[in-house]
């Protein structure tokens, strides 16, 4: 899963390790998206083209279901060290 710290800088446009790793991730189809990221994403462009631009980009990605298992194994990935 792509935070979404890490998708504001893939769709900066600027060059950077971030955005080749998360460029990687696609092509390999290993990315899914969360609601709550979904959700933060789509409620920062301020121009209503730029959001749908955004949301025709993320639609090409599958949801991930959010149960609370979901959440528990998220939190265990976040705590793995660096």
């Amino acid at each position: 899963m792509v935070d979404t710290h890490l998708w504001v800088e893939f769709f900066s446009g600027k060059t950077s390790p971030v955005r080749d790793e998360v460029d990687r991730l696609i092509l390999q189809g290993r990315v899914l998206l969360a609601g709550p990221v979904f959700y933060e994403l789509l409620i920062g462009p301020r121009q209503e083209g730029q959001r749908q631009y955004l949301l025709g980009r993320l639609r090409a990605f599958p949801m991930l279901e959010t149960t609370s298992d979901v959440w528990m194994r998220m939190a265990a990935l976040g705590r793995l060290p660096s």
